[in-house]
């Protein structure tokens, strides 16, 4: 009985055997992975914001009454050495902004495997490589502008450009960027035709310091004259000219400018040939060097050789030369309509003025008014640089830059009342406010003011879409507020995120209010 259980147990266990083997067999194998790291591919951005306020706190309230306490920003940002250069020994008014940290994000693609068993029509749950190819098309590459240098000495223009050099921002002192011995530096901004004004300063062994304004575009590279100190010390001996401020004015007149005029004070204005050749006014001269100017803010004038004049408002600083290449656009007619923005009204007024109510920056130039609120005004000729500007209203005047405008906000007296009070140390002492209209979403704000005396006395505030204001950036944020009451020129960088960048200049004196449109 015992041998029969035995011989059926083994007879069980033969049948089981064979009918595990041969075709019908299904290997179960965990997936093979290769990786691939895509760095524009990131969800981990983070970016930190620091803010040094000096005021003892900001109010945050909406226009419409509403109060929303907000705590003072508090100071995080440590003290960190003048980069290269400084405007001062005074203590800096800085935003500080973390940069984001790109970490690659790892993607999984699946490898092809057998599919021994695998029913029709089978799709993984997870498309890792449509994933892939999404996020590929949705990456735009990063859009910019070139800077290189070309030195001058005795012996005319070096044959290749200049390398192992630095650049330092001006919205921003504590920012370096160099060529790292490449010869070219290439400088983030938006994929589109707008000019941006973008000013810095460069320097390197054996030059003199040289800053400079470009109206800058995506793809556009600048050749950028830097003279030899040795070279500009013959120059100031061969003119007789003793510095005292240390500061000159180079202009490139190029080929469409015939003349250019400096408002402000100097020593002498000589003439220079495309190889740096001191020549005779009747020459056939490329550039116009001002020697030992007055520094701080000043006018300059550009006249083209139809005799029509372009201007623009320039900063100079003490021991640097300040380099010039002005880019000239047309004439143009102007058409728009002025509103007023008041607290209580939740739709903007018209505005009902004369038309000698508004005067165009320093011409004898008027709009004509063709409706209630409607004024058509020939602009004059201008450097990219330089924004429009129109002075509106006699009572409290202020100021509006634009590049092309349709429609003008001014703020209401009580608006204007509401943000002195809202902001605190500008009630009637002599601040001025740059109100910064924006046309898409801020991410990051940079920005610094240049002045004579520098005291870092200066805010940021934001505004978003409802009124509310505070001193940090939101997803709403639709103006930008700068408090100062330091008097000189503001350089900014303006992030709206997925590569928009563009950098802003205005300007800032006593009591002046001033709208600059985006």
């Amino acid at each position: 009985m015992i041998k029969l259980l035995i011989s059926l147990l083994f007879l069980i266990f033969q049948v089981s055997s064979s009918a595990l083997t041969g075709s019908d067999i299904i290997r179960l194998k965990p997936k093979n992975f290769e990786t691939k790291e895509l760095n524009s591919f990131n969800f981990s951005d983070i970016y930190s914001d620091t803010i040094n306020l000096r005021s003892s706190g900001v109010k945050k309230i909406n226009k419409h009454g509403n109060p929303k306490a907000i705590e003072n920003a508090k100071d995080k940002a440590k003290k960190e050495e003048m980069v290269f250069f400084t405007y001062g020994d005074d203590e800096k008014k800085k935003v500080n902004k973390a940069k984001p940290v790109l970490r690659p994000t790892v993607a999984l693609k699946n490898k092809a495997r057998r599919a021994v068993g695998k029913p029709k029509n089978y799709k993984p749950i997870i498309d890792f490589s449509s994933f892939i190819q999404s996020a590929a098309k949705r990456t735009k590459a990063a859009s910019t502008f070139n800077i290189k240098l070309r030195e001058f000495n005795h012996k005319g223009p070096s044959k290749n450009n200049l390398s192992d050099y630095d650049l330092v921002p001006s919205y921003n002192l504590n920012e370096l960027l160099t060529d790292a011995g490449s010869s070219i530096i290439k400088v983030p901004i938006a994929p589109d035709d707008k000019f941006s004004t973008f000013r810095a300063s460069v320097a390197a062994r054996g030059i003199i310091r040289t800053n400079f304004e470009l109206s800058a575009r995506s793809d556009t590279t600048f050749d950028i004259p830097v003279i030899s100190a040795d070279y500009l010390d013959k120059i100031l001996e061969k003119n007789k000219i003793k510095e005292e401020t240390g500061a000159h004015i180079l202009v490139d007149l190029g080929s469409k400018i015939d003349t250019s005029t400096f408002t402000g004070k100097f020593k002498k204005k000589i003439f220079l040939n495309k190889n740096f050749k001191q020549i005779e006014p009747g020459g056939s001269f490329v550039y116009e060097l001002y020697l030992d100017v007055e520094l701080g803010n000043h006018l300059i004038k550009y006249m083209d050789f139809k005799g029509k004049v372009a201007q623009k408002i320039i900063h100079l600083v003490q021991d640097e030369m300040t380099y010039e290449a002005p880019y000239l656009l047309s004439s143009k007619a102007v058409n728009f309509s002025v509103f007023e923005e008041n607290l209580a009204a939740k739709t903007l007024q018209q505005m009902n003025l004369d038309a000698k109510s508004i005067n165009y920056f320093n011409r004898d130039i008027k709009p004509t008014k063709v409706g209630l609120n409607r004024y058509k005004l020939i602009a004059p000729i201008r450097e990219a640089g330089f924004k429009h500007y129109l002075e509106v209203g006699k009572e409290t005047p202020v100021f509006v830059g634009f590049d092309d405008i349709k429609k003008i906000v001014i703020p209401s007296l009580e608006y204007i009342d509401y943000l002195k009070e809202l902001f605190q140390n500008y009630a009637d002492n002599g601040a001025c406010v740059i109100q910064i209209n924006l046309d898409r979403p801020l991410v990051n704000f940079e920005a610094y003011m240049s002045s004579l005396r520098p005291s870092g006395s200066y805010d940021f505030y934001y505004m978003d879409k409802d009124g509310t204001v505070s001193a940090e950036i939101t997803g709403l944020t639709e103006k930008v507020f700068v408090i100062s009451h330091d008097y000189g020129i503001l350089n900014t960088k303006i992030d709206s995120g997925n590569g928009n960048i563009n950098y802003m200049q205005s300007f800032c004196t006593e009591g002046l209010y001033i709208i600059e449109h985006i």
